[in-house]
């Protein structure tokens, strides 16, 4: 099923945050060509970095995410986010 993605301004980044189902595929247009970074954490814990995706060639990105089901998710573009849509097995 794909659904939005919503993002956030959080200072200068956009911000998505979202629970795992599984392994998910995020596609985003950004307004710039800024580093995706994906962190996770189990609830009452600090989010830890799992992945930095980086695309220099244009302002559009498909990146998988894969943390197990429960795990709280947050993606952090250092840019804004045009839009952002989210597939997975749900």
């Amino acid at each position: 099923m794909i659904k939005e993605l919503v993002f956030e301004k959080d200072g200068g980044e956009s911000v998505a945050r979202f629970v795992s189902t599984g392994p998910v595929t995020v596609q985003l247009q950004r307004k710039g060509m800024a580093d995706v970074r994906v962190y996770g954490n189990l609830a009452g814990m600090p989010p830890c970095l799992t992945d930095i995706h980086r695309n220099p060639y244009n302002d559009g990105i498909i990146l998988g995410i894969d943390l197990p089901v429960g795990v709280e998710v947050t993606v952090k573009v250092g840019c804004d986010v045009v839009s952002a849509k989210m597939m997975g097995n749900d």
